[in-house]
């Protein structure tokens, strides 16, 4: 990757509401959320994406398995 794309995460941003909520009133594409959704699946649930509904906040990690071939 060339140094002029590269980007630069440190854990500490995980914890960045603006990285972890998810607007469920949002319009993204099915793809852009499970990039999201994966990149913020970790063995740390407290790491994971969230939304917040009825007042209570719900955590969301996601695995992803191939089918395999027949």
């Amino acid at each position: 990757q060339s140094a002029d794309r590269a980007t630069i995460h440190r854990r500490r941003d995980l914890f960045d509401p603006a990285v972890q909520r998810i607007d469920l009133n949002a319009v993204v594409s099915p793809g852009d959320l499970l990039r999201r959704l994966r990149a913020l699946t970790t063995s740390r649930v407290e790491e994971a994406a969230y939304f917040e509904s009825g007042g209570r906040k719900y955590r969301v990690q996601v695995t992803i398995t191939p089918e395999s071939a027949v």
